[in-house]
C-alpha cells in the first residue's frame, strides 16, 4: 500500500483492537443467547464482504478497510466455530476427534494460503483473496446447513418427548445420569443452533 515499515506496523493495531473486542463480546453474547452458528454467518458474511472490497478495489483507503473488514470478521469465527463443535459433540473421544478435526482444517488453510497467495500475483493478490473469498462462502453454506440439522434434530427430539409427556427441561438429573453413556444420542440432548 505504499507506507514505511514503521506506518504499516501501527496501521495494524486498529483492526486487531476491534478483532479482540469482537472476539471476547461475541463470545459472551453467544454464551448468553445459547447460539453460536447465526454469530458464525454474521462474522463469515462480514469476512465476505471484507475480501469482496480488496477484490474489488485497488484503492489504498478500500483495501485498508477491506483488510480491517476481514480481520474483524475471521478473528471472532474461530472461537465461535471450536466452541460450537464442543457443545454439539458429546463424549470425550468424540468431542476430542472434533476439536483436532476443527484445528486441522484451520492449519490446512495455511497450506492453501501458501499456493494461492503467490508472489507473482503482488500487490493486489486478485487470485489468493478469491480462493478464500470461495472457502468463505462454501464456510457459511455449511454453516447454514449445519444450522437447519440442529434446529431439524432438536425439533424431531422435542416432538418423541412431548410424546411421552418430557420436555428438554423435564429431565431429572437421576434421568440424565442414567443415559450419560450415550452422549448426543441421549433423548435429552439438544444441539446448539
Amino acid at each position: 500500500m505504499g507506507y514505511t515499515s514503521n506506518a504499516a506496523q501501527l496501521m495494524t493495531v486498529p483492526p486487531y483492537v476491534v478483532a479482540c473486542f469482537l472476539t471476547i463480546s461475541a463470545s459472551f453474547i453467544a454464551d448468553k443467547f445459547k447460539q453460536r452458528g447465526i454469530f458464525i454467518l454474521g462474522f463469515l458474511a462480514l469476512t465476505i464482504a471484507g475480501f469482496a472490497l480488496l477484490i474489488s478495489s485497488d484503492k489504498t483507503p478500500v483495501q485498508y478497510t477491506g483488510a480491517f473488514i476481514c480481520i474483524s470478521g475471521i478473528f471472532p469465527t474461530t472461537p465461535l466455530m471450536t466452541a460450537w463443535v464442543g457443545n454439539n459433540l458429546s463424549g470425550s473421544l468424540k468431542r476430542g476427534v472434533g476439536f483436532g478435526m476443527v484445528v486441522g482444517f484451520a492449519n490446512f488453510g495455511g497450506i492453501v494460503a501458501a499456493f494461492a497467495y503467490r508472489s507473482n500475483d503482488s500487490p493486489r493478490f486478485i487470485v489468493g483473496h478469491a480462493t478464500l473469498l470461495g472457502l468463505l462462502s462454501l464456510s457459511f453454506v455449511l454453516t447454514a446447513l449445519m444450522m437447519s440439522y440442529y434446529k431439524l434434530e432438536n425439533t424431531r427430539r422435542d416432538a418423541r418427548d412431548a410424546e411421552r409427556g418430557l420436555t428438554a427441561d423435564s429431565y431429572t438429573p437421576e434421568m440424565k445420569l442414567e443415559q450419560q453413556h450415550e452422549g448426543d444420542q441421549a433423548t435429552f440432548w439438544r444441539y446448539t443452533i
